[in-house]
């Protein structure tokens, strides 16, 4: 038995156990409670989630990225839904180079067609006089279409101003890649490399039907374009000197201690250079600077110097004349301006012909005499004739500059009117030599009229997959390449020439062929030098040269440097299905009988 007190405590400690076993039970009662509650929340914001993303409602990149899809390889960066429809990540009008061009259209990844339309604005320090060169290319690099943009503001301007261009590219129908880039040059009248600067972006090509335009004609006949007996490089002195029996092409590597050296200033030496190599005869240029008192002059010091930009031609003196190549070379200058060339002025640029002893002063005098008999000019005749000087080569970079730099050659000569002025003064006889040459040999290579080729029109497609052979049509229009040792011409040994089987334009002649063991024809140099078109092709991962058709634009091939130096050191290894031979005794025939005297037994 317990007493009162006692009882009382054990009451109350009963009550508290109590209480504490109902509050444990209570708690854990609640605790699950709460989990479950938990855990449904968030069950119920991840299904939110998931119905925000879903792939109904996604409607943008950061959408469709967020819910897990993937991102294809693309710029600017796409991800495609599991519906298949993709978006686009927003990169707004920044691009690089935003500082001085800002493109508007296209777009990076843009979806583009032919003719292209580009807009933007830019400092005045990316054009000059209003212009800057725009490019398109396919994959590979090679250039498809170019041309290029006019600015609506002063050159050199701080200010942003606009500019617009439209190009025209041609793209074939199945080529394997579809996408390209656009590249947006800086104008560098300089020329010197560290000037130069480039926006390119990618592009993505619409299919074209046809890539040469509907409704051309189909190829036509070598008899039907080419007029016999008419040359563009001839002379019009007596038939001793436009006639002989030589066999070997014109501008052959003639042995040593057979040729000369002249040397001509007539302005930027870009042109002077690319002019002059073309002349029949000439078997190397070399621009330089000469006439002034310093040593050494560089491209930055020789104008301080008093030096002129100037060319060191060497020639055949048995194909062509020191006075023909003078001649020759300032039918293709302005001679009346002494004071510069074009838009390049100051002393530097002006005229000059130079003779090494009093008999090439007197030829040099005869020469200017004869073409100020001539009357091409409104003005007197302002060449300074001086004794020759020591040449200084000008740096590599300037040598060969309109082969290496095609499209900045191309902008800068036109924007000079160097070929306007030629035009006016002399239209089609600026190539014509009338100084008189050589009597032993011809004074020029008797050289075909080349303008049916200039009006040729390029068959559609359709037209042109009726008229070749498959493996024609996928040489010279896929760029393909035949089967070495398989082929028509590879071990032709027949005196003749080699055209174009889609045009028929004089590509190759057989003085020129060679044996190089590699199973296709090959040739140590085209039959005169614009005949063919070169190309940069980085299609296997290395970079070659590819050799196209002037006219028909027709993949020929490829040169390489690795042919015999005693043949000038140049493979142009060709593809038989892009070529027609014409047999020597077939020639006069069918409209090439001018080129006979360039045509020979190929190399043995």
């Amino acid at each position: 038995m317990m007493d009162a007190p006692t009882r009382g405590r054990m009451s109350r400690f009963l009550l508290i156990v109590g209480v504490m076993l109902v509050g444990l039970a209570v708690v854990g009662w609640l605790l699950p409670r709460a989990d479950s509650e938990r855990e449904g929340q968030s069950q119920s914001q991840s299904q939110g989630q998931d119905e925000v993303v879903g792939d109904d409602a996604i409607t943008s990149f950061a959408e469709c990225v967020a819910a897990g899809n993937p991102i294809m390889e693309s710029y600017p960066e796409r991800c495609r839904t599991e519906d298949g429809r993709t978006f686009t990540r927003d990169i707004g009008t920044v691009l690089e180079k935003e500082d001085v061009i800002r493109l508007e259209q296209p777009r990076p990844g843009a979806e583009v067609a032919s003719p292209l339309t580009v807009t933007g604005e830019a400092r005045g320090t990316w054009f000059f006089e209003g212009d800057f060169p725009v490019v398109v290319t396919n994959w590979d690099g090679l250039i498809v279409g170019e041309g290029f943009a006019r600015a609506d503001g002063e050159w050199m301007t701080e200010e942003f101003v606009p500019f617009t261009g439209e190009i025209t590219y041609r793209v074939a129908t199945d080529t394997p890649y579809a996408r390209g880039f656009l590249i947006l040059q800086k104008a560098n009248p300089s020329g010197l490399p560290e000037h130069d600067d480039a926006l390119e972006i990618p592009i993505e090509f619409q299919e074209i039907d046809a890539p040469f335009g509907a409704g051309s004609s189909a190829p036509p006949s070598a008899e039907a374009m080419v007029p016999a007996n008419q040359n563009t490089m001839r002379n019009t002195t007596s038939d001793a000197n436009r006639t002989g029996d030589a066999e070997t092409s014109p501008d052959a590597v003639v042995p040593h201690g057979q040729t000369a050296t002249a040397l001509v200033a007539g302005g930027c030496f870009w042109c002077v250079e690319a002019d002059l190599e073309k002349l029949p005869g000439v078997i190397e240029v070399v621009s330089g600077y000469a006439g002034g008192t310093s040593e050494n002059p560089t491209y930055e010091t020789y104008a301080a110097g008093g030096h002129r930009e100037v060319v060191e031609v060497t020639y055949d003196p048995s194909v062509v004349s020191l006075g023909q190549v003078a001649e020759y070379a300032i039918k293709h200058m302005d001679p009346t301006d002494g004071q510069g060339s074009f838009g390049d002025r100051g002393i530097e640029y002006s005229p000059a012909l130079y003779f090494a002893d009093e008999a090439e002063r007197e030829e040099l005098k005869a020469v200017l005499a004869h073409i100020r008999g001539q009357g091409a000019y409104d003005r007197s005749l302002a060449i300074v004739l001086a004794e020759r000087p020591t040449f200084w080569p000008a740096e590599e970079y300037h040598q060969d500059y309109y082969k290496k730099n095609r499209l900045r050659y191309s902008y800068y000569r036109y924007r000079s009117g160097r070929d306007q002025f030629i035009e006016k003064h002399w239209g089609d006889e600026a190539d014509v030599l009338t100084v008189a040459g050589p009597g032993s040999a011809r004074a020029s290579a008797p050289m075909i009229d080349l303008s049916p080729w200039k009006q040729f029109q390029k068959p559609s497609d359709e037209e042109l997959r009726a008229a070749l052979s498959d493996i024609q049509y996928r040489v010279t229009q896929r760029d393909a390449t035949e089967r070495a040792f398989q082929n028509e011409y590879h071990d032709n040994k027949q005196e003749g020439i080699y055209v174009d089987v889609v045009s028929g334009e004089p590509l190759f002649s057989s003085a020129d062929k060679f044996d190089s063991g590699t199973g296709w024809p090959s040739f140590t140099k085209p039959i005169y030098p614009e005949a063919v078109t070169e190309h940069d092709d980085f299609s296997l991962f290395s970079r070659r040269t590819e050799i196209r058709s002037r006219f028909a634009d027709s993949h020929l091939g490829h040169v390489f440097p690795d042919a015999p130096v005693e043949l000038g050191g140049m493979r142009y290894c060709m593809n038989s299905a892009a070529l027609r031979f014409v047999p020597k005794e077939e020639m006069a025939a069918q409209g090439y009988g001018a080129l006979a005297p360039v045509v020979g037994p190929p190399h043995s």
